[in-house]
């Protein structure tokens, strides 16, 4: 799970490679006051960043598919196809950060309606199956408020037209293209 990347600042402490770091990351890990200090340092310095972002993906991926390397490869690749078709060439970060919203909730809808199908296809107990039904709800909401938060955000964004008609004024938002 790669997620740092280092940057070259020209200081001349681009000779940090990825093993001193991961070193020093496990020493930080490990509750070493001096490293977290010198980590903390490192990250103001902006020698490299840490994208939460796709950390909080790769984890996700890592529990959903386990080990299995083609499987994590497949999602990643549909949750980018899906990122593209959800962006438009004039997103703020704002909608890009709502788009990424919406595909890694859709990811865990999947998940969890895969697990519920898998559970129900057997005969279970209705405590069981209540639990499986009330996940699978709670995550397809998830879901759904991702997808609403994504279009009011869009709409607050686009420019508006202000026309008088008489004593009145009339805001109209110009739409957004239709897409397949």
């Amino acid at each position: 799970m790669d997620t740092t990347n280092t940057k070259g600042n020209g200081d001349g402490n681009e000779s940090r490679n990825v093993e001193s770091v991961s070193e020093l990351i496990a020493q930080v890990d490990d509750g070493d006051k001096n490293a977290q200090r010198l980590f903390h340092e490192i990250l103001k310095e902006g020698v490299f960043d840490i994208d939460m972002s796709e950390y909080a993906k790769d984890s996700m991926l890592s529990y959903i598919t386990g080990d299995k390397k083609s499987t994590t490869i497949a999602i990643k690749w549909r949750m980018s196809e899906m990122t593209k078709r959800l962006s438009e060439s004039d997103d703020t970060p704002l909608i890009q950060m709502l788009i990424d919203n919406v595909v890694t909730v859709w990811t865990m809808y999947q998940d969890v309606f895969r697990r519920y199908s898998a559970v129900t296809s057997e005969s279970i107990p209705l405590t069981r199956a209540r639990y499986w039904e009330d996940k699978l709800t709670k995550a397809h909401d998830r879901y759904l408020k991702a997808v609403r938060e994504l279009n009011r955000a869009r709409k607050m964004l686009r420019p508006m037209q202000i026309t008088a008609v008489g004593m009145n004024q009339i805001n109209i938002g110009k739409s957004s293209p239709v897409r397949d």
